[in-house]
């Protein structure tokens, strides 16, 4: 990866860390691991990731339970979902590596 662009992935990532209170040191990921993580950024910023939650939810208990929501973006206000923050994204990942079956369209 080229420097630069190393560099301006380190910057959005750190800035997101911030503001969710993540603690990653980005410092040890390897190139791979970088995109990879701000391929998931980008997702979450897109708005293209067809999960979320209702508002006022639990994260970590309604994950677990396999009951976050498909939605659309007439669904995030006539129904008061919203959809996930980067920092619950990373734990979504995480947890459907662990839980293979909960989710199967993120496997």
């Amino acid at each position: 990866m080229k420097p630069q662009a190393k560099e301006s992935i380190i910057k959005a990532l750190t800035k997101v860390c911030a503001e969710e209170n993540i603690e990653r040191n980005l410092a040890e990921l390897s190139d791979a691991q970088l995109k990879e993580r701000y391929l998931q950024l980008q997702t979450v910023r897109s708005g293209t990731f067809p999960l979320g939650i209702g508002n006022g939810q639990d994260f970590l208990s309604t994950m677990k339970n396999g009951q976050l929501n498909r939605i659309s973006f007439r669904d995030s206000y006539k129904y008061g979902l919203r959809r996930l923050t980067f920092k619950e994204y990373l734990l979504l990942c995480d947890y459907v590596k662990e839980n293979p079956g909960v989710y199967p369209d993120l496997e």
